[in-house]
């Protein structure tokens, strides 16, 4: 009896050991809350630079539209 006692023991020492550790391994563990804060910030800045390389794009085409009227121009086209 006394040995099983023990054995009984020794798991319960086990599982409280396991069972701090997945306490500490919560802690850290993001809410699900502020996962999505920090999606929603990501998604924002990432529309915000797809808008940014559709104006630069026609940007570009415009400086090569005028480059190429300099080029004319100056008969270098």
């Amino acid at each position: 009896m006394e040995k099983e006692q023990s054995a009984i023991i020794a798991k319960l020492d086990a599982l409280d050991a396991k069972v701090a550790t997945l306490e500490t391994k919560v802690d850290s563990v993001v809410s699900r809350d502020e996962f999505l804060t920090t999606m929603d910030e990501v998604l924002t800045i990432v529309r915000r630079l797809d808008q940014e390389r559709i104006f630069s794009l026609e940007w570009v085409r415009r400086i090569e539209s005028d480059v190429q009227r300099v080029k004319q121009h100056l008969h270098l086209a």
